[in-house]
């Protein structure tokens, strides 16, 4: 952990110090190092907000440890964070023995009954269900050694086009890696497809709207961090097959340079939620989408949003992941939920 070079070559996911900001794809090369006594002069640049925010954490990483590079301060924060979850994640395992073993009804968290011992068992069960010999015949197949841009999949996927994932793609998902862009938009893609399918099939009205990895990237593009014209012509109908603004949600993976999180547009609820397996906020990026829900009913519809209708909301009763790697699975199953 804390190897910055591998964390901006190879889809990292590590997770990001406060103010961390990045979207899109997993390319870009680290950050220059901020010097311990930065001049006005070196400060005062025409730089974008992604990059003055980028800046901004080299300089506080610096200043928090005056005598060690900014990439030692990230690492420090790193391990920090990774210990700080190995503990809850004991916490959580001997919560659950307890859970488990005691006949009684569980507390409900919000009204309604709760589940037995017996039900989370079987919920679990469910949930953890063995994989098919088939099924581990095509695991093997995909995590042999092989050549990394041969393709293992590929598909046109509602809302996301064509699409490939290669065996490189599919290595992303061992254990300690990180997931890239690939994957996860593969992964996406999967779920339009099946809410297509739910809603009537290719051309039906569907409930969900999801956007790939570049969505905001393109969105949160050049000096003032905002460019709709970037993204307008993403929801035409011609372009879709659907009205977006007529979906009851909205969801937008984020990448935020060496982490995952979702976005959730509700639009019927009049709700932005900003969901983090590390239960970070992130308010630049919630403003700059409501700014997008009210652009997008003026090109859509010309219509003018009353933005104080809307909300957004940081949900902190979410699962959490408890190591440095696997917010993007956790990005992924909430956007499943």
């Amino acid at each position: 952990r804390g190897e910055v070079g591998r964390a901006t070559t190879d889809g990292g996911q590590r997770s990001a110090p406060p103010g961390w900001r990045e979207y899109g794809t997993h390319g870009a090369s680290a950050p220059a190092m901020a010097s311990p006594d930065p001049s006005p002069a070196a400060v005062r640049t025409a730089l974008g907000r992604l990059d003055a925010a980028e800046l901004a954490l080299e300089v506080r990483a610096t200043n928090a440890s005056p005598a060690a590079p900014a990439a030692v301060a990230r690492e420090a924060e790193w391990s920090r964070q990774i210990e700080e979850m190995e503990l809850q994640a004991l916490t959580l395992k001997a919560g659950r023995a307890t859970l488990l073993s005691s006949p009684q009804e569980l507390e409900p968290e919000s009204g309604g009954k709760g589940a037995d011992a017996a039900a989370v068992a079987a919920m679990e069960a469910e949930l953890l269900a063995q994989l098919t010999p088939e099924q581990h015949s095509l695991i093997t197949a995909a995590t042999a050694g092989g050549l990394k841009t041969e393709i293992l999949a590929s598909g046109t996927f509602t809302g996301q086009g064509a699409l490939e994932m290669t065996r490189k793609d599919v290595g992303t998902m061992a254990t300690g890696e990180w997931l890239n862009d690939e994957m996860v938009n593969f992964t996406i893609g999967i779920m339009a497809d099946r809410e297509a399918a739910r809603c009537g099939g290719i051309g039906s009205q569907p409930s969900v709207h999801f956007f790939n990895t570049f969505f905001m990237k393109k969105l949160c593009k050049g000096d003032d961090g905002y460019v709709y014209n970037a993204v307008r012509r993403w929801t035409t109908k011609k372009k879709l097959g659907y009205d977006m603004l007529a979906c009851d949600k909205v969801i937008i993976p984020v990448h935020q340079g060496i982490h995952w999180v979702l976005a959730v547009v509700d639009l019927k609820d009049k709700v932005v939620r900003y969901l983090d397996s590390l239960l970070g906020e992130d308010k630049p990026l919630t403003k700059d989408l409501l700014r997008w829900v009210a652009d997008e009913y003026t090109n859509k519809r010309e219509v003018n949003v009353d933005l104080s209708e809307w909300r957004v909301e940081f949900p902190k009763d979410v699962p959490r992941q408890m190591n440095g790697c696997d917010c993007g699975v956790f990005m992924c199953k909430y956007a499943d939920y």
